[in-house]
């Protein structure tokens, strides 16, 4: 009889468990990142130019961070700020 290893149970429980943990975003997630967004840029940049930046901001996060339990990384990614920036500079 074959007896698995604790180390092959772990990566198998890992592997059988991982595809569990990828969502993608729902609409409550989309508004809540837009609801987060819009407080201060639309302060700072005014309603239109705002809610523009905010649009933008969430169709670059999610193309960067597909399963939406990823996007609090936003925080210590670096390119972030670049993404940002291209959104400024939309009209």
């Amino acid at each position: 009889m074959l007896q698995a290893r604790p180390k092959n149970i772990v990566w198998i429980f890992l592997i059988l468990l991982l595809p569990a943990c990828k969502r993608s975003w729902t609409e409550k997630d989309r508004t809540a990142f837009l609801s987060g967004c819009l407080g201060q840029s639309v302060r700072d940049l005014g309603e239109t130019r705002g809610k523009a930046y905010c649009s933008c901001m969430l169709r670059k996060v999610e193309a960067r961070y597909p399963n939406a339990a990823d996007a609090h990384y936003m925080r210590q990614d670096t390119g972030i700020v670049r993404l940002a920036s291209g959104c400024l500079k939309q009209p």
